[in-house]
């Protein structure tokens, strides 16, 4: 199961942002995703949207979580911007989302690895103003307005060194077992399945990085930009933006099955989200 950007918070809707819609909707996401055999879902960022104070949003949190809790299987959660907006930031969210690690191997079964990467690693959003990692980020933010790069945005950030080290080593490993390789992220990497404004803050490093594992790396799934995408890389590997469920039309949705075969990854669509294979 699939789903991305829901962003709940009680608060007015914004253009095609219906805020307080959200855990309903996810709601009915999960109440279908329980009626079939899946051995996980995925949750790709942004569950909530974060409010004006921090009694409000740690209220949006609670109300999203007793929605979550409703579902008995297994949840794969990927760290969002706006999920930072948890008051107690990364730490916090990780604790009630009972996530043990910020990146980690999601599955390996039927010679596919599942990989949850961690787009936050490196922003502003993500550590104390001042503190080393924030000025790190800041740097590197303040690098992209000199280039006047589109993603250079305060509410988009990076996959830092360590974890792209240890990504590459999980993808060195699967290549020996002859595995193939499915990448998790909020952050989009690849313009053309997305917005050039939305994209993690070193997308052409990491496409980069895809490039030279396209042996091994078969899609990279991501939210983030609403409106969702794709498209298939000269490459080969394919790209695939998940539609917010914050976005979707009054009486629809917007979730999805991905159904792994040897050859192929069938997409069930519900809602906003198309099926294709």
């Amino acid at each position: 199961g699939m789903f991305a950007d829901a962003q709940y918070a009680v608060k007015e809707m914004v253009k095609s942002r219906y805020y307080d819609k959200a855990a309903d909707r996810l709601q009915v996401c999960l109440n279908e995703l329980s009626k079939h055999e899946l051995s996980c879902v995925f949750n790709v960022g942004d569950i909530i949207d974060g409010n004006e104070t921090e009694a409000k949003t740690n209220s949006d949190m609670d109300r999203v979580l007793s929605v979550l809790d409703t579902y008995k299987g297994k949840f794969n959660h990927v760290i969002g911007n706006h999920c930072l907006a948890l008051p107690g930031g990364k730490t916090k969210l990780m604790e009630v989302l009972k996530m043990q690690k910020n990146y980690y191997v999601a599955f390996d079964r039927d010679n596919y690895v599942g990989v949850v990467l961690d787009g936050t690693d490196v922003g502003l959003m993500s550590w104390p103003e001042g503190s080393k990692q924030w000025e790190e980020a800041n740097t590197m933010y303040k690098s992209l307005l000199d280039k006047e790069a589109p993603n250079a945005e305060p509410w988009n950030s990076a996959i830092g060194k360590d974890q792209i080290d240890w990504l590459q080593a999980i993808i060195s490993k699967s290549r020996t077992e002859k595995k193939k390789v499915l990448l998790f992220c909020h952050y989009p990497i690849y313009d053309k399945a997305s917005f050039a404004r939305h994209l993690l803050w070193n997308s052409h490093e990491m496409l980069d990085i895809l490039d030279k594992n396209k042996d091994v790396v078969v899609a990279w799934i991501n939210g983030h930009y609403h409106k969702g995408g794709y498209a298939q890389h000269p490459n080969g590997i394919h790209h695939v933006t998940v539609q917010a469920i914050l976005e979707a039309p009054i009486g629809s949705n917007a979730y999805g099955i991905y159904d792994v075969f040897s050859d192929r990854i069938d997409i069930r669509g519900f809602g906003t989200v198309p099926s294709q294979t």
